[in-house]
């Protein structure tokens, strides 16, 4: 399986094209015309979109893909909620986070106050299946948001959105978070996994499990 990465203009949100036998999956998708072009000229099928979370810098792509594709977006449940309302997926407050963020105005035609996107399929809690040869498992993690989830496959890869990163702590104060269900729910989880598990995140490069140091002395194998 070969694994694309793509940042996002605006503060440099990963979204990751997942590519076997002329076929992919796209997690988290921003606007990318070259990577449309590239998935034509490769005629590539792209059989879904997968959302780590409903925050509009990880699904600012939705309906862009889906106009040109006809692809269909999987999510948590609770993301697929949350992505139908402008202000729970942030994208009303986005212009001023991004300005804040980075000290760059938004370009207009680049982004709308009041975006949605709506998923076909959904999961809760966790769910497993195949893709290829590929084993994916789908978990709920909330904590980020209300919608965070992350995606496993073959038990070697992780697919965290927003929910870990190598140098900085979760942020769990946005609207939606949980400081409670992320130390009780999905902190546990994240702990019992192979520490040589390469992680892939929502933003900043990818790294091993093994080189997250902020949990300390505390970690524990359960």
């Amino acid at each position: 399986m070969v694994i694309k990465r793509i940042v996002s203009k605006y503060l440099q949100s990963n979204m990751y094209l997942l590519m076997d036998n002329d076929r992919a999956i796209m997690i988290d998708p921003c606007i990318s015309e070259d990577t449309y072009q590239y998935i034509r000229q490769y005629n590539i099928k792209l059989d879904y979109i997968y959302l780590t979370h409903e925050h509009y810098d990880h699904i600012s792509g939705v309906n862009w893909w889906k106009e040109r594709t006809g692809v269909e977006l999987f999510c948590s449940r609770k993301c697929a909620q949350n992505i139908a309302d402008s202000k729970k997926n942030m994208s009303h407050y986005f212009d001023i986070f991004c300005f804040l963020q980075t000290w760059q105005a938004v370009e207009e035609e680049a982004h709308t106050s009041d975006y949605v996107c709506t998923a076909e399929r959904t999961f809760e809690d966790q769910y497993i299946t195949k893709w290829i040869e590929h084993e994916f498992l789908f978990k709920e993690l909330p904590g980020h948001s209300a919608g965070s989830s992350a995606l496993v496959i073959d038990g070697k890869l992780l697919f965290a959105g927003d929910s870990l990163f190598r140098d900085y702590e979760t942020g769990l104060r946005l609207p939606g978070g949980s400081e409670k269900l992320w130390n009780e729910v999905s902190k546990p989880w994240l702990w019992q996994l192979p520490q040589d598990m390469m992680v892939y995140p929502g933003h900043f490069e990818e790294f091993r499990l093994s080189e997250y140091k902020l949990w300390g002395d505390n970690r524990k194998d359960l």
